[in-house]
């Protein structure tokens, strides 16, 4: 891509996203870039349309251990109760 973004945003942590516009052969006006950050490397990029979020797989994607860990003994914690 040889063009200017229409917007950057930082998210949180190391993940920021641009929005770019969409091919003309789209249905939607607008793609976001999501790009997530360690040092000088990009570690992840994924490419979605505007308005879409961002799903739980790619939040759990840039915790630390501990919180990983945290939410693993919660989810558990939470199968085991029986209501």
């Amino acid at each position: 891509m040889n063009e200017e973004p229409l917007s950057w945003e930082h998210i949180e942590g190391n993940t920021y996203a641009a929005v770019f516009e969409a091919p003309k052969n789209k249905d939607y006006k607008e793609i976001r870039v999501l790009m997530a950050c360690s040092g000088n490397s990009i570690d992840l990029i994924t490419i979605m349309r505007n308005n879409e979020t961002t799903t739980n797989r790619q939040k759990r994607q840039f915790q630390s251990e501990k919180t990983k860990n945290l939410e693993k003994k919660r989810l558990k914690a939470l199968s085991k109760r029986k209501w």
